[in-house]
């Protein structure tokens, strides 16, 4: 209902085409979650899963970025 509220807000200030991703990504992160409190046994090595994922996602697409000059010669 979280979800539907939320995408359905997106909707009715008209911007729709937003609120099917919102929609997307809120439904699998609340049916994670969902998961992760229903295995008990396992909750900490799922629950640790997605973060792991996501940072190493991240540092893999940030991994040619210079963080020292942030803009380049051509950009300024």
């Amino acid at each position: 209902m979280t979800v539907l509220l939320i995408t359905g807000t997106a909707c009715v200030l008209r911007r729709r085409r937003k609120a099917f991703p919102i929609f997307a990504l809120l439904a699998v992160l609340y049916s994670y979650l969902y998961f992760v409190l229903q295995i008990e046994d396992y909750a900490l090595l799922f629950g640790v899963l997605l973060p792991f994922a996501l940072l190493a996602t991240v540092m893999y697409l940030t991994r040619n970025m210079n963080w020292f000059e942030p803009l380049s010669k051509e950009e300024s």
